[in-house]
């Protein structure tokens, strides 16, 4: 399974990584687990931070990821930050496309910081003191 996923800040920012060759049923379980995360919250809103610079492939069937992905539709999502640069040129227009069909509040930068200045300047309520312990030393 090339994901995985964790609170940055518990309730407010997961933070997932995604790496390999993406197999349907893996974006499948993917799904349920940012599912679980959004509706654990009790904050209006739950911003992702995915890596994915590690990214080779996504299943390509793009009418399938609609149905796939319904976290995008979940009332508490926020922004969906990507984090790095997609070696395969192939692969990252297919996640730009990706995030259009699934309607999601996307925006990409090259580090975790960008994106972690990016959601300090668009959502002032995060507890930034709160940073998982697990988090602080790896990002």
């Amino acid at each position: 399974m090339p994901y995985k996923m964790n609170w940055y800040i518990k309730e407010q920012i997961v933070s997932a990584t995604i790496w390999g060759d993406r197999t349907a049923e893996e974006l499948v379980a993917s799904n349920q687990d940012m599912i679980k995360k959004l509706e654990e919250s009790d904050r209006p809103k739950v911003h992702a931070i995915i890596n994915d610079e590690n990214l080779i492939s996504l299943p390509v069937n793009l009418l399938e990821f609609r149905k796939i992905l319904t976290f995008s539709e979940h009332p508490k999502l926020g922004w969906v930050v990507m984090v790095g640069n997609v070696k395969n040129s192939a692969t990252n227009i297919l996640i730009v496309m990706l995030m259009k069909i699934i309607n999601a509040r996307y925006i990409r930068f090259r580090t975790f910081d960008e994106a972690l200045a990016h959601l300090k300047k668009v959502d002032p309520t995060i507890d930034w003191d709160a940073v998982s312990n697990e988090e602080k030393g790896t990002n």
